[in-house]
């Protein structure tokens, strides 16, 4: 199967100049619900399941604190459609741009490889958006969360209900055995999405880089997740600076690029493009321009 990242021809000419592609870091993506959405099947799930939104809040702020702000994800984009006009207008330089074909089990190998950033393999990972599929993707994780919470898992003792010493002890390891089962949504963090995204039928290349509490709870720069980030490079853009991994073909390179498909604005001849993949080491690769009547 093909996949297909939509980009500048900046974007492009660095690609196949450096053999690589950039894994940028999810929390700047142009999605405000990016690494969120899942939170909302989570308490979708447990209002199914019969509880109040009071009492959803004792396993969702586990999951807040304890999952959510403690992981970080970096990726890059593709979509299985390589002509798609609301791609090209919306990441590849309002159809200026290209998109570029990459052959998924190319994709696939690099996850078996480490990326020099907190250690992490990149994973291919297709989007999943219906709302139903989500739900039962997460059901029998959730069962078991609310289960535990049924017994104690992640509420707290209030001045007028006191814990024994023993009673808060059995309390704490439920919220810690509840905590590991938040921990096994992780997976599916950053393979959920808005329905609202359907049509870009997106997958992903992931990876887990940082590791960590949130940003906005460091307190000093000690945390050990600045000390993550400085292994990542930054790219700035008009109103963000962006942390990105390389992430390199190497001997993966030969047949990872399968097509290239020029953008309808964009003026480069076919036999320019095809110069250029030649010159960087790109051979067997069909370029043809995009079907879509828009200027």
């Amino acid at each position: 199967m093909t996949l297909y990242h939509y980009c500048s021809n900046v974007s492009f000419i660095s690609i196949v100049r450096s053999q690589s592609i950039w894994a940028s870091e999810f929390s700047l993506s142009n999605d405000a619900l990016e690494g969120k959405w899942i939170r909302k099947i989570l308490e979708e799930c447990c209002e199914d399941r019969g509880l109040s939104w009071f009492e959803a809040i004792d396993i969702l702020r586990v999951f807040d604190n304890e999952v959510l702000s403690f992981l970080g994800a970096a990726g890059f984009c593709m979509s299985e459609d390589g002509d798609l006009l609301s791609q090209w207008r919306g990441y590849a330089d309002d159809g200026q741009g290209v998109s570029i074909g990459f052959d998924d089990e190319r994709l696939k190998a690099l996850g078996k490889r480490g990326t020099g950033v907190a250690n992490a393999s990149p994973s291919l990972q297709k989007i999943e958006y219906e709302k139903d599929r989500q739900k039962a993707q997460i059901q029998g994780t959730v069962d078991h969360i609310i289960d535990l919470w049924k017994v104690g898992a992640g509420r707290t003792a209030s001045f007028l209900n006191r814990d024994t010493e023993d009673g808060e002890k059995e309390r704490a390891k439920l919220t810690h055995d509840m905590k590991l089962e938040l921990f096994q949504l992780s997976s599916e963090i950053y393979s959920f999405k808005n329905p609202a995204f359907r049509e870009e039928r997106e997958w992903r290349l992931v990876s887990t880089v940082t590791p960590g509490h949130a940003l906005s709870n460091v307190v000093g720069p000690f945390n050990h997740t600045t000390r993550e980030l400085p292994r990542m490079d930054f790219r700035a853009m008009k109103d963000r600076v962006v942390p990105y991994m390389e992430i390199g073909f190497g001997d993966l390179a030969i047949g990872a690029i399968t097509e290239v498909i020029t953008g309808p604005k964009n003026i480069t001849p076919d036999r320019i493009i095809w110069a250029a993949l030649l010159k960087y080491g790109w051979g067997n690769v069909k370029v043809r321009r995009s079907e879509a009547s828009y200027r």
